[in-house]
């Protein structure tokens, strides 16, 4: 007779209960670090700007657990911009850059095109429309999209200490104010003591910037079609020999600045309040007020500028989504007002402006309301072919500086600066736009 063996109904469910167990935590190990780990992704940023690039940063971190952000400082554009070419010649870039050199990086592939992604979330037209006027295109090269605009810098303005214009007996300068009244002023504004030593100037620059003096001259600081920089000549040297003339009248203080009130007036972006070394725009030693940057033969406005969010061109899946994630993040409204309100740059999209959060800031600040308003009403987009910093630095600024000095005349500095352009533009491998 055949014999039947049962085994215990216990022995089978701790069999059964031991290799359920067995196989769910070696699953959950081999799943472990996929759940657990967010992906990690870099961004290179500006040193000058990392207090608010911080705060957004930690505040990212936190709200989610998907993505981590990490900053990698450097001061200042050119060296950004240096070290970022670098890394990504050597195959390690930062998962994403904050500049404004969209054509440079765009034409060697180094960032990603925005585009697919915008599609991908049924981001269209209208997302793109809430930027200021001009600013989607500084970030756009040939027709498509690299960078989302994040951080704006409106140049130039006026900067006045309101103190010292109503100590020399002067009304605050108007909007539409011309270039003969600004000479009055900075004249008036210009001390000098009986040993002939100045002890106040009239005006200072925060650099030897040209382009604003040649936009309210009528004239253009970019020909997209002849990819001219300054093409209006006569126009330009208007300008520049204006620009030398206040050199001569705005007086020099040794060891003093127009924070410590050495100078009456300074021409600079909404950026100088931050570089100048304050906090805020309420000085506790003077008022501190902002005027349009004074007309003559026509007026072009002033430039929109800033930096915009680029992703590299990794080509990992994972890290670029997760780059994705933090710049969308950014550029929403409430991000923008966050950041601005540490840094005192301006929201770059027309709902952040326009909210009452921003309206209730700009009443209580000034000279930022000056900034805001005219990049809305003028809209220029600051050029950015390819090229642009060096354009700034190996030419404007020394050929501009020398003219400054007397070392040249402003016709022979404006002779020299043309055909230093001409010849770095003729030797591009590509074209700067």
């Amino acid at each position: 007779m055949r014999r039947v063996v049962r085994k215990p109904f216990r022995s089978v469910v701790t069999c059964s209960l031991a290799t359920w167990l067995t196989l769910t935590f070696a699953l959950a190990f081999a799943l472990a670090p996929a759940l657990a780990a967010p992906v990690e992704v870099t961004l290179m940023t500006h040193a000058g700007y990392l207090n608010g690039f911080e705060a957004m940063v930690e505040e990212f971190n936190a709200s989610q657990d998907e993505v981590r952000v990490v900053l990698q400082p450097i001061a200042g554009d050119r060296n950004i911009l240096e070290t970022f070419i670098v890394q990504s010649a050597a195959g390690t870039p930062p998962d994403m850059v904050w500049h404004f050199e969209t054509p440079q990086l765009a034409v060697s592939n180094m960032v990603a095109e925005l585009t697919p992604y915008l599609e991908r979330d049924g981001l269209g037209e209208a997302f793109l429309a809430d930027f200021l006027p001009g600013l989607a295109n500084r970030y756009t090269y040939q027709g498509r999209l690299y960078g989302l605009p994040f951080g704006l810098n409106i140049g130039m303005a006026i900067f006045y200490n309101a103190d010292l214009v109503r100590e020399a007996g002067l009304a605050e300068p108007e909007e539409g104010w011309n270039w003969q009244t600004f000479r009055q002023y900075v004249e008036r504004l210009t001390r000098i003591d009986t040993a002939g030593n100045y002890v106040q100037g009239g005006f200072s620059y925060d650099s030897a910037f040209l382009f604003p003096w040649v936009l309210q001259n009528g004239g253009r600081a970019y020909d997209d079609e002849r990819n001219l920089w300054l093409p209006d000549r006569e126009k330009t040297l208007e300008a520049l020999e204006f620009a030398v003339e206040i050199e001569q009248l705005r007086g020099v203080v040794e060891g003093k600045t127009f924070i410590t009130q050495g100078y009456a007036m300074i021409g600079s972006g909404n950026y100088g309040v931050q570089f100048l070394g304050n906090e805020g725009y309420e000085f506790d030693d003077f008022e501190l007020r902002s005027v349009h940057w004074p007309t003559n033969r026509g007026d072009r406005g002033i430039f929109n500028g800033g930096y915009g969010l680029h992703m590299s061109n990794t080509g990992d899946s994972a890290r670029m989504d997760a780059s994705w994630a933090f710049i969308r993040w950014m550029v929403q409204p409430e991000q923008q007002l966050k950041y601005v309100s540490i840094t005192h740059q301006v929201p770059t999209t027309f709902s952040a402006t326009q909210s009452p959060e921003f309206r209730a800031l700009l009443d209580e600040a000034q000279p930022l309301r000056t900034f805001v308003e005219e990049a809305i009403r003028y809209g220029v987009a600051q050029p950015n072919p390819i090229g642009y910093s060096d354009y700034l630095t190996q030419m404007l600024y020394p050929r501009v500086r020398a003219a400054l000095r007397g070392e040249v005349s402003p016709a022979e500095a404006l002779i020299q600066l043309y055909s230093d352009a001409e010849a770095y533009y003729s030797n591009l491998q590509v074209p700067p736009h």
